[in-house]
């Protein structure tokens, strides 16, 4: 039987990708390393990363710790012997950008204070490692997007730590808000406030600004994994007491609302004045859910109502640090899309500087 050219094209083609296929399957890429665990580097030896963070990298099954970065000789150097990390994988931040030469580093964690994400981020991109930074994940929507162009234009991946996306009671609730099992979902109440003694987080330039920032965003962006929709409209008031000079620098304490396509209202406040405590109360046409504590590192407690039969959900145990960690190494490992990728930290600091001009213009803006 006669072959014609254009068949000739096709089947040579079909070869040449089959054979493509194949070389992707035995030979390693960059988003597909061949060893079982990725290096991890932590930027910022905070309290957060040496009692949740590095604990939870020795319960993952496809991360390991591979260097450490700080300012502090005194924390590089008790880290590196508890973990026993050698002298070679522990870098101050005038020695970060060597850490393209550690090739047991596949992936950089910045945990620093939020004004200096972008730097780190751009940085740890330019030196060829993937990217895992705290959230929020900037302190501009300008720094965002320089964070997911300059990762696209290294070819690393980015992602943000939103834990809480982990947390099996909010996935829970997420799951039932959109199976519609409390009815169409009307009002979102949620609450996140301590009082903060000082450090980082009352100074604008590291915070980027107060309480919003920091833990505020743990209601919007629930807020918006519960409904699975943007906000069209946002508003705010600030609460800045002359008499505290703690605030000299960032507000107290923020009341904001935001009202989704669907007809839901988020009732939202957070502050570094009082203890609020962390909770969201979702309330359905059909029904209720309540989450209080709703962040915590542990211990959330979930308890809904469904036509009227009020229930307890019985949450697994889950280090959800452990969990965002694995989840990331595995899409890079897969070459899967990460579920928390630069996009959702863009879309959340999208909200957050429309909340900071509703309350300095004193009336709703629109998105």
């Amino acid at each position: 039987m006669a072959i014609s050219r254009r068949e000739l094209i096709l089947a040579a083609a079909a070869l040449h990708a089959v054979g493509r296929r194949a070389l992707a399957q035995t030979m390693p890429s960059a988003t597909q390393p061949a060893r079982k665990a990725l290096g991890w580097a932590i930027v910022g030896l905070g309290n957060l990363s040496r009692r949740q963070l590095l604990p939870a990298l020795t319960k993952t099954s496809r991360a390991r710790l591979a260097a450490v970065v700080s300012g502090s000789p005194e924390k590089d150097r008790a880290v590196g012997e508890q973990y026993k990390l050698g002298a070679a994988h522990r870098y101050s931040y005038e020695t970060f950008d060597r850490i393209k030469d550690d090739a047991d580093v596949d992936v950089v964690y910045v945990v620093l204070p939020n004004g200096m994400h972008a730097e780190y981020a751009l940085r740890a991109a330019a030196a060829g490692k993937h990217v895992f930074c705290e959230k929020p994940m900037a302190t501009t929507v300008a720094d965002c997007r320089r964070m997911i162009d300059g990762c696209a234009a290294a070819r690393r991946r980015l992602s943000i730590a939103y834990r809480m996306f982990f947390e099996p009671n909010l996935t829970e609730a997420r799951r039932m808000c959109r199976a519609g099992e409390i009815g169409k979902v009307t009002s979102i109440t949620s609450r996140f406030g301590f009082n903060a003694g000082g450090g980082w987080r009352l100074d604008k330039q590291l915070a980027g600004g107060g309480p919003l920032m920091d833990i505020g965003i743990y209601s919007l962006s629930a807020a918006r994994f519960l409904t699975g929709e943007e906000p069209v409209e946002v508003s705010a008031t600030i609460e800045q007491p002359a008499d505290d000079p703690r605030f000299k620098q960032v507000e107290a304490a923020m009341d904001f609302t935001l009202k989704f396509p669907g007809g839901a209202v988020a009732e939202c406040k957070t502050a570094y004045n009082a203890n609020l405590g962390a909770s969201v109360r979702v309330v359905g046409e059909r029904g209720w859910i309540n989450l209080n504590p709703a962040f915590g590192y542990w211990g959330n407690q979930m308890t809904f109502a469904r036509d009227g039969k009020v229930e307890w959900f019985k949450s697994p145990a889950v280090d959800t640090f452990a969990a965002e960690i694995d989840d990331f190494s595995r899409c890079i490992m897969e070459d899967k899309p990460s579920r928390t990728p630069g996009e959702e930290g863009l879309r959340d600091m999208l909200v957050i500087e429309a909340l900071y001009r509703a309350a300095a213009e004193g009336k709703p803006v629109r998105l």
